[in-house]
């Protein structure tokens, strides 16, 4: 306690024992007792001024008022308030416990507990900071959004104890890539954002860009193991790609969404292109939940046609989207988007019933052959659906083929074994789409119950003539053969290739030469023999 003067009339024992001043006597000049108190704790000169001053300043205020003091490495809070006839009164408590457990919070709060780099909130509240630098002085910044390519296999195949330590590793070669006042964060799974430091150039950025890419592609070695993955980046630029944090974040993830899109591992600079297709894919997605139940989608059907006896055996099932507006759209312009926003799901189930109630009406020996994506596969209830579609149209599991890809056969879990079996079970044909376009290929036809192989148009197109082409469709003849497995080549538009097939035993066809895809009423004169189309080689 002190006088209206600043003389320090008590001190009690606890502030003593506090500073180790048990040599002090009061009465004592508040200025003493603050440099004595700056000396126990080894402050400078100019430091113990500075305090004192802060000190006597409090003290004559009418008003309580509050600072804080560092002694040493622990923290004290000054607390001081006026009493009777010009007296102050100041309390003085170690808070050190309490400050280092507020900022522990504030750190957890800030950074990621796996790599302990900041977190996406900091790295918001440090870019948003930029944007106000950038409006005052006119500078200039750039984003890096960085997404791990194959890291999900990592995981997969190798457990998450792996894949922790991968991201902590990727997490220093990232900082390994920049400058001290860049900021690297880390923004959940194997997200990554990068913040350049303001004033750097584009091209400075493009280096940045380059050296994460070729440090990332490096191998790690990981208990035992050697791992190679990649990275996607996407760069924005402020401010002429946007005028706020938010925005630019969301230019440079949409950017690393599309050099993923364009084949991983490369870095791309966003542009106004991007943000146009983006906004034409939502309008389809939204279009797309609204023409699922006003009747704007269309079932069509393309025959699959024996070429020796020239009769239709099955018809594969497409979708058409006859929009109200722009008319037909292409399946390659909404079914992407479809699988992309799992609208796939509710489209292939009507899709399934639409086609066996169709096939229903055909002649006996005809069968369906509808697709099912991978999202659908992943269904729980996926074999009600299949019986429920069967049950309620009163199609025979025999005339329906469900066609999957090789990514479905890929997943090789428990689920995917389960749902093989019980659809083949059921009497349902299975048909493996694409074949020889994925991996593995080979081991699945010894595993699942196939019934039926699919030549991908992309080896079709060219069997009259790349002789290497044709020794591989030869091959997958023979091999089918021998399994007792059907062979379908899709996408055969001229003779040329119908001969190529012939000629090493493929005969069931499915293509333009033959029969586009059609709409139901048009189907019934193609179950009669079907004459070749005098097509020419289709652009």
């Amino acid at each position: 306690m002190g006088d209206s003067s600043l003389q320090i009339t008590v001190v009690n024992r606890r502030m003593k024992q506090l500073f180790k001043l048990d040599e002090l006597a009061t009465p004592i000049s508040l200025e003493v007792l603050a440099a004595a108190i700056g000396k126990s704790s080894e402050m400078s000169e100019a430091d113990i001024r500075r305090f004192a001053e802060c000190w006597k300043e409090h003290a004559l205020d009418p008003h309580a008022r509050e600072f804080s003091h560092q002694s040493g490495d622990r923290i004290f809070e000054f607390r001081c308030e006026t009493a009777e006839a010009g007296r102050f009164v100041t309390v003085i408590e170690d808070v050190t416990a309490r400050r280092q457990a507020v900022s522990k919070i504030e750190h957890i709060a800030h950074h990621d507990a796996l790599t302990g780099l900041p977190n996406r909130l900091q790295f918001k509240n440090r870019l948003e900071r930029e944007f106000k630098r950038i409006e005052q002085h006119g500078r200039q910044l750039a984003v890096l959004s960085v997404d791990l390519d194959r890291f999900k296999e990592v995981n997969d195949t190798l457990g998450h104890s792996v894949g922790d330590q991968l991201l902590r590793a990727v997490a220093q070669t990232l900082l390994q890539a920049v400058q001290p006042a860049d900021l690297v964060a880390r923004f959940g799974g194997d997200a990554f954002c990068i913040l350049l430091d303001a004033a750097r150039s584009q091209s400075e950025a493009n280096h940045v860009a380059q050296r994460i890419l070729d440090g990332v592609k490096k191998p790690y070695f990981i208990d035992g193991h050697t791992i190679l993955i990649g990275a996607s980046i996407g760069l924005a630029f402020a401010p002429e790609d946007a005028s706020s944090a938010e925005g630019l974040l969301k230019c440079a993830d949409l950017a690393m969404y599309n050099a993923k899109a364009d084949g991983h591992c490369i870095a791309l600079w966003f542009t106004q292109a991007m943000e146009e297709a983006l906004i034409a894919k939502r309008r389809i997605e939204a279009d797309l939940r609204r023409a699922l139940g006003a009747y704007e989608l269309l079932a069509f059907y393309q025959p699959i046609v024996d070429a020796r006896s020239k009769k239709v055996t099955a018809c594969e099932a497409l979708v058409r989207w006859a929009h109200w507006i722009r008319g037909l759209i292409s399946p390659a312009e909404f079914i992407p988007v479809a699988e992309e926003t799992g609208l796939i799901v509710a489209l292939g189930e009507w899709m399934l019933r639409h086609a066996c109630r169709d096939a229903a009406s055909w002649s006996s020996d005809v069968r369906v052959a509808v697709n099912l994506s991978p999202k659908q596969f992943q269904q729980p209830n996926l074999i009600e659906i299949v019986k429920a579609a069967l049950a309620e149209t009163g199609l025979p599991p025999q005339r329906l083929e469900l066609e999957i890809t090789e990514s479905i056969l890929m997943l090789d879990t428990d689920d995917v074994s389960f749902k093989v079996k019980a659809l083949s079970a059921l009497g349902v044909h299975l048909s493996l789409d694409e074949f020889g376009t994925g991996f593995s290929s080979l081991n699945y036809l010894n595993r699942f119950p196939v019934k039926k192989l699919k030549i991908d148009r992309s080896f079709v197109k060219e069997i009259d003539l790349s002789p290497k082409t044709q020794a591989i469709v030869e091959a997958i003849a023979l091999l089918a053969r021998k399994l007792e497995i059907d062979v379908v080549a899709e996408g055969v538009e001229t003779n040329a290739q119908l001969a190529c097939l012939a000629k090493r035993e493929i005969f069931l066809i499915q293509g333009y030469l033959f029969s586009p895809p059609m709409p139901l009423k048009d189907l019934a004169p193609a179950f009669s023999p079907v004459a070749p189309a005098r097509l020419e080689r289709r652009a």
